[in-house]
């Protein structure tokens, strides 16, 4: 071999093991995903995570032991291990709010149910607006409501122009306890609707009734307005519900005529099995709903329509996340279910593929 071939082969081997070693290395993180080591900044998952305050002590544990690195003297930026970045946040990137403090009430707290959204109408021909549906932020551009809500055919007189997030009271402009203030809510406008392709207004079955409204901007999460999980992984997406009685839904009972409350309250329902709801409604159950009834008959049902059932659960050795499973559908008197007469939801763990086909990085 010739000395300058040599040379050359010598050149390249050192040029491919900079650019090897500058490659970010395969890794597997706490919840067992498989992520890239790459410098804190870059990852925009844990950016966004840390843009939370206070930060829950268990994704700051769950952040330090997803370090590949520690900082040296030469101020290098640590490596974290980054997830996949997916259409579909998981915990502990969702699911986080406050629950169960108010015992034998109704109240929710400020920080609780930070997913919580409602949508805003305006009257054709008339500067008249109004909040008529409930909706579930799933994610920074969008949010999960029922197509009834949003689909032209189902609102003759009404157009959806704007998704407010961070909202609790409705009658005041900065809402406060215990002294500490949450920021004022946030009105995002509507980018596009997406509403199931099956779905047929004024359907006595009410099926395939779910959509997703893309927001015109991505919303910056807080302790105020923050994403709920979606029942993706298959030991969430394949529990068995039924018979479950400490589900919530949370809202002002919205609806097309009426709001229920001027303040978010929660509401505490129990899911009744698909044989027994049958026999109390005598209609057509479809595998893609279920039923429920409230807790107790002294609460007063704050279900918004196309708002969110949620469940907590743990995943990955994760605790104490929530998860969407049910999108408020119908009911004969309300959307939370009196006793022997159910209200419908759609079960949100039918539609993952259809919700993740259909989100947009």
């Amino acid at each position: 071999m010739s000395q300058s071939v040599y040379r050359i082969v010598v050149l390249v081997a050192l040029l491919l093991q900079v650019f090897c070693s500058e490659l970010p290395e395969n890794c597997i993180n706490p919840a067992g995903k498989q992520g890239k080591c790459v410098p804190f900044r870059n990852c925009r998952s844990f950016v966004k995570l840390l843009q939370r305050s206070p930060i829950p002590p268990k994704d700051m544990r769950f952040l330090k032991a997803s370090q590949c690195s520690e900082p040296n003297a030469s101020g290098s930026s640590v490596l974290v291990c980054c997830p996949k970045e997916e259409k579909l946040l998981k915990p502990p990137y969702c699911g986080v709010g406050e629950s169960d403090r108010l015992i034998g009430g109704q109240l929710a707290f400020l920080s609780e149910f930070p997913w919580t959204a409602l949508i805003e109408y305006r009257r054709n021909s008339s500067d008249e607006t109004r909040f008529r549906c409930g909706a579930t932020l799933i994610g920074p551009k969008y949010v999960l409501t029922a197509a009834h809500c949003v689909h032209e055919g189902s609102n003759d007189f009404w157009k959806a122009i704007g998704v407010r997030l961070g909202e609790h009271d409705l009658d005041t402009t900065h809402d406060c306890e215990f002294g500490e203030c949450a920021a004022p809510p946030i009105t995002a406008g509507i980018e596009r609707i997406i509403v199931h392709e099956n779905y047929k207004p004024r359907h006595k079955e009410h099926t395939d009734d779910i959509a997703l409204i893309r927001l015109d901007r991505e919303i910056q999460f807080s302790e105020d307005v923050a994403p709920i999980c979606l029942p993706v992984e298959e030991s969430i997406r394949n529990r068995n519900i039924s018979g479950i009685w400490n589900a919530k839904s949370v809202g002002w009972g919205v609806s097309e005529s009426a709001i229920a409350s001027r303040q978010k309250l929660k509401s505490h329902l129990a899911i009744l099995d698909s044989e027994s709801c049958r026999k109390l409604d005598k209609a057509t159950l479809r595998d893609t709903q279920f039923c429920t009834e409230m807790q107790s008959d002294r609460e007063t049902c704050t279900a918004d329509d196309g708002g969110s059932l949620v469940i907590r659960g743990h995943l990955n050795g994760l605790f104490g996340h929530n998860f969407l499973y049910g999108v408020a559908s119908f009911g004969k008197d309300n959307l939370c279910g009196a006793k022997g007469e159910p209200a419908v939801f759609t079960d949100v763990t039918q539609y993952i593929e259809w919700i993740e086909s259909n989100i947009e990085l």
